[in-house]
């Protein structure tokens, strides 16, 4: 109940002197600490310095602050909400994409705290292809696994959490590489992703017999590390022209 989360929280703020953070995140938790509950806590425990809102609800969050007078540290808990939020008074955003695009997040942020309300915006919109694909499994199977295609052993999901499928993790690392958070393409880690590689090198014989959609070769200008993959052929735009070569 409301009164429930009112007492945890107070139980909470009189057992420590460390401040805390709300997390609002109804589709993990079944339960949304609503504004006037929020606002309560707020006022009646000193330590609770702030709320991550989740709820994806920005009528909610526009009622919390305006319950509270904008007296909460309010942040994003949705990557694709932060400027909106922050438009409401949002101190930032506590992020999934940042585990693999800080800088752009905290550019996005940035941009919106110096008055680049539009470059800001500019932002949030460009990165719209990559926040869907790092929900479009349970959190944090993507990200788990954008996080191992840049190189950093983040380990399989504990069950019932499983890996990334195929298919989506070989959208996502097109996204990425399109976003420039993989600088360069290991033909070992392509071959994990999608079993369609020749790990010897491909050449263009063995390319022409591929039929299941196109034939992208991925290249990096500051790498000669290359991979070859069979892709479906609506992903192959998402690839930047620079990286890219149809066969």
């Amino acid at each position: 109940t409301q009164d429930g989360l009112y007492q945890h929280y107070k139980a909470i703020s009189d057992a420590t002197k460390i401040p805390n953070i709300m997390y609002n995140v109804p589709s993990r938790t079944g339960c949304n600490i609503l504004p006037e509950t929020a606002a309560r806590i707020v006022k009646d425990c000193a330590n609770v310095a702030g709320i991550k809102e989740a709820s994806g609800n920005i009528s909610q969050i526009v009622k919390l602050m305006s319950l509270t007078d904008g007296n909460i540290d309010l942040y994003s808990g949705n990557d694709d909400q932060v400027v909106p939020i922050m438009s409401m008074g949002g101190l930032g955003v506590i992020s999934v994409v940042a585990n693999i695009a800080p800088q752009m997040m905290h550019d996005m942020c940035y941009k919106f705290f110096e008055g680049d309300v539009k470059g800001s915006a500019a932002d949030q919109r460009k990165m719209e292809s990559l926040f869907e694909l790092l929900f479009c499994e349970v959190n944090p199977i993507p990200v788990k696994k954008a996080v191992d295609m840049m190189g950093f052993e983040a380990g399989t999901p504990r069950l019932p959490l499983t890996e990334m499928t195929e298919g989506d993790a070989v959208r996502l690392r097109l996204e990425m590489i399109s976003m420039g958070t993989i600088r360069y393409i290991e033909q070992e880690a392509m071959n994990a992703a999608c079993g369609r590689i020749t790990a010897g090198g491909v050449s263009r014989r063995q390319v022409s017999n591929t039929t299941n959609g196109a034939i992208v070769l991925l290249t990096c200008n500051h790498s000669q590390k290359t991979a070859c993959a069979d892709f479906p052929a609506r992903d192959f735009a998402k690839i930047a022209p620079s990286r890219r070569q149809l066969w």
